[in-house]
């Protein structure tokens, strides 16, 4: 875990991120990373010397596999899972259309592609379990969560993708709205 800036902290690899983001003693969790990440949030949470029931609820961004990948997890844990109301569909697993990009859409056999996805595929972006139900908000909202993030709703990555303003940290988590590397090729 590297802090990123006034309390807030980065977990994920150098090709996928999600955070916890303190308020006093209580944690929000933008996005749930990959579906076998939970351990890297346990160590995150126990760094800043504090337990699992720090965790008010986890935001996400959006609910493909590198997003979403424990929110079911976090749920079976008693932390509520929040997205757009416009992604609730992807995220409980009953979306119509097309769900996101796979493995095979890749150039795999370009050393820089393998390099960011190997790290991905070894903490689970191939594996997403969808939960139930999930909790949902509307654009301009600002959720009653450590931070207050307001969301902004930011469709194109996905129907429901949205970006969280966190003011009063001066921070503003843009998902896959805002992609500053080049995950298939070696430039930045």
């Amino acid at each position: 875990m590297k802090q990123v800036a006034d309390s807030t902290y980065s977990l994920g690899t150098r090709g996928h991120n999600f955070y916890l983001v303190r308020d006093g003693d209580e944690l929000t969790m933008v996005d749930a990373g990959c579906s076998k990440e939970w351990k890297h949030v346990m160590a995150g949470v126990e760094s800043l010397g504090l337990g699992m029931e720090a965790i008010s609820g986890v935001v996400a961004t959006h609910a493909h596999s590198d997003h979403f990948g424990l929110a079911t997890k976090a749920i079976d844990n008693g932390i509520e899972v929040n997205v757009h109301e416009d992604e609730e569909t992807r995220a409980t697993g009953r979306y119509a259309g097309r769900f996101s990009a796979e493995a095979s859409d890749l150039p795999m056999f370009r050393v820089h592609t393998l390099k960011n996805f190997l790290p991905m595929l070894f903490r689970g972006v191939t594996t997403l379990e969808f939960p139930e139900s999930v909790a949902t908000f509307s654009d301009g909202d600002i959720l009653d969560l450590p931070g207050r993030p307001k969301a902004i709703h930011t469709p194109g990555h996905t129907e429901g993708h949205v970006m969280f303003h966190l003011a009063q940290f001066g921070v503003l988590f843009t998902g896959d709205g805002l992609v500053t590397m080049d995950l298939l090729s070696a430039k930045p």
